[in-house]
């Protein structure tokens, strides 16, 4: 061990149980942070999102002529539209053959599966016309019975979200080890439970939010979004936009609180992407209370049937 590795070693065990003065607070207590809503642009066009009001349906037709004579709206765009020039997302995992093998698009397209998918996407001049621009935009639903939890979502006869599935169920992937049978014929007793773990989602103060600049000349497409995954999403973006990776760059500024929900990344990120490199602005798009309520990541949602083989003596033969 060289003297340096000595000093650091001692520094670090020096912190440990002590309290240790934060060094980034200055800056945010005194205003000095840069969130994505701080971020300026010249001629920055604002991103509007049509969001599905029901939870399954097949999309009949989506109209956004109505959306696009409004003074001040530059672009509209619908799933069909944006997919001419965009390629899905993948979710293709050859090596896990029980994985239901997926692709999807940054706006839906024939059918949404959930209340909050984006359907449709204006740009306009400012936040407020972009607002009104959505509310001119026409969608004829065929609406589907919905299941809203696992159980229900697993049984005979269930509603598939996807036609082309034999049935919901995403991953099947059986697992054992040992002599399962024989721990329980020889368990002093077996314990049965069910346990549940019903839906949360993040909810920081700063909702997501993506700002997307795409420079012709050089090829090169910037996004600044709320993520606290950049690398993982540089890669979906090019892979989405068809953009060399290396001429992408994903810059995440100060964060809002993301507590794991921006760990992932949106489809609405690309759809920031998509639309910055087919007008001539920098776009940006910021959810707002309702959508982050509406269309964030929710997670958790759980049941397990657990049976646990044991001796009188605490001893646990097998689960």
């Amino acid at each position: 061990m060289t003297q340096t590795d000595v000093r650091v070693t001692e520094r670090a065990n020096a912190l440990i149980g002590d309290r240790v003065r934060r060094v980034e607070d200055e800056r945010f207590l005194t205003g000095q942070g840069q969130y994505l809503g701080d971020l300026r642009h010249p001629d920055l066009k604002h991103v509007g999102i049509l969001r599905s009001p029901v939870a399954h349906a097949r999309i009949r037709r989506v109209d956004v002529s109505n959306a696009v004579a409004l003074p001040g709206v530059i672009a509209a765009f619908t799933g069909e539209e944006l997919a001419q020039f965009a390629r899905p997302f993948s979710h293709l995992l050859p090596m896990i053959p029980t994985l239901q093998q997926i692709e999807w698009h940054a706006l839906a397209i024939g059918k949404v599966r959930y209340v909050g998918e984006p359907v449709a996407a204006v740009v306009a001049t400012s936040r407020y016309v972009a607002e009104d621009a959505l509310e001119l935009i026409e969608v004829d639903y065929e609406e589907l019975p919905a299941v809203v939890e696992v159980e229900s979502a697993l049984a005979d006869g269930a509603p598939k979200l996807y036609d082309e599935w034999p049935s919901n169920d995403f991953l099947f992937m059986p697992f054992a080890t040992g002599d399962i049978d024989g721990a329980f014929a020889s368990a002093d007793g077996v314990v049965r439970e069910r346990f549940t773990h019903h839906r949360v989602t993040g909810l920081p103060l700063e909702g997501h939010g993506a700002l997307g600049e795409y420079d012709l000349a050089t090829g090169r497409l910037t996004l600044h979004a709320s993520t606290q995954q950049p690398h993982n999403l540089r890669t979906v973006i090019a892979d989405v936009t068809g953009i060399p990776e290396n001429k992408v760059r994903v810059v995440s500024p100060d964060m809002g609180g993301g507590f794991g929900n921006k760990a992932h990344f949106f489809r609405e990120e690309a759809l920031v992407a998509l639309i910055a490199t087919r007008v001539d602005y920098p776009v940006v798009w910021s959810a707002d209370r309702v959508e982050n309520l509406t269309a964030s990541l929710h997670s958790r949602e759980q049941t397990h049937d657990v049976e646990v083989a044991y001796r009188n003596d605490g001893r646990v033969l097998a689960i």
